[in-house]
């Protein structure tokens, strides 16, 4: 079966309806666009710090991270906070993963290595770029 996709370009104000309030569909967006940004721009810094840092030899080598997704997940995991218990429930969804108690095996060590090192260098891109941390009920709260 050959599967042939269109694509047929039509402005958004063709498609939306005049009686609907798309208020929430408009903040979801910005929302998101906000975190995918800053996402981006904070994981692009990180991998250039540790190249940077590692050059210098009297320092303590940073372990460059391997791009995955859960690298991503994790980038993504720092840059927002968590107010609520919905919200941190929200973002293990995101992970894929529960947490779970007991000594940490190897790979999660060095996941928790990682997490330190991205915690510790988002402050310094905070105070170097004035970035805030997004909050993530205000993207959960779109969905009720």
């Amino acid at each position: 079966m050959d599967n042939k996709r269109a694509t047929v370009k039509v402005r958004l104000k063709e498609i939306l309806r005049n009686n609907v309030d798309y208020s929430k569909l408009n903040g979801i967006i910005n929302d998101v666009n906000k975190l995918i940004s800053l996402g981006y721009l904070f994981m692009r810094s990180y991998i250039l710090y540790v190249i940077e840092h590692n050059k210098k030899s009297n320092l303590t080598k940073i372990e460059e991270p391997v791009i995955n997704k859960n690298f991503i997940r994790t980038i993504f995991n720092v840059i927002m906070t968590k107010n609520t218990y919905k919200c941190t429930q929200l973002s293990e969804i995101l992970n894929d993963r529960i947490i779970k108690k007991g000594r940490p095996s190897k790979s999660n060590q060095k996941q928790e290595i990682l997490i330190e090192n991205l915690n510790a260098y988002f402050r310094l891109f905070q105070s170097l770029t004035d970035a805030e941390a997004i909050p993530i009920a205000n993207i959960y709260s779109h969905h009720k």
